[in-house]
Order: structure tokens, then sequence, then C-alpha cells
């Protein structure tokens, strides 16, 4: 039943925005790397293998985008261009990645 809105931007690009921020932190990133190898016989090896990467303090790109459309309108229902700041601090949280590694060396 409504009429369709067009604007020359995007709903989540709108004036005011926009932009780019940098901040500078500290981040631990360790990472575990184990390897184990058993020679079951003169020509079979066994391997396995388990990774862990963890980082502290990171930033998805996707987690920064405010979710909520402030959206005024002109009096024809055009949206109007308020300019939004870009006040909230970076979202953050910690990541952790894990691996299992099996494979046999044949040699012949």
């Amino acid at each position: 039943g409504g009429g369709m809105l067009s604007t020359p931007y995007g709903v989540f690009a709108r004036p005011g925005a926009v932009g780019s921020r940098s901040e500078t932190r500290f981040a631990v990133v360790p990472e575990v790397d184990l390897q184990l190898s058993y020679q079951l016989t003169k020509n079979v090896e066994l391997r396995f293998g388990y990774d862990f990467l963890f980082l502290s303090d990171m930033v998805w790109a996707g987690n920064q985008l405010s979710r909520s459309i402030h959206a005024p309108t002109d009096a024809l229902g055009a949206f109007s261009s308020q300019p939004q700041g870009l006040s909230r601090p970076f979202e953050t949280e910690t990541f952790w990645a894990q691996s299992f590694r099996a494979g046999v060396n044949l040699r012949f």
C-alpha cells in the first residue's frame, strides 16, 4: 500500500555514517602447533597434529555496522540527509581456532 522511496545512498551508507576510524590496541596472538609421528614399519609412518590459534582482541568489520536505521524524512517523504556521528567504540571480541590432522606416509 505504500510508495517506494529512492535515495542517492544506501540504507547503511547515509551521509555522516560513513568514513574511517582507527585505534591502536595491544593484542596477544599465541599459536600452538603440536606434531607427532610414529614409524609403524619400515615403509609406513603415521602422523598426527594439533593446531590452536587465539586472538585476544579482534575487530570484525561486520560487527561495527549499526543495524539500527535512523531514517528521518522530510515533508515529501524523501530521506533527509541529517548526519549521524560515528561515536561508538569498536566492538571487540576474542577469537580462537583449532584443527586436528592425521595422515599416513607410505614409502616404496
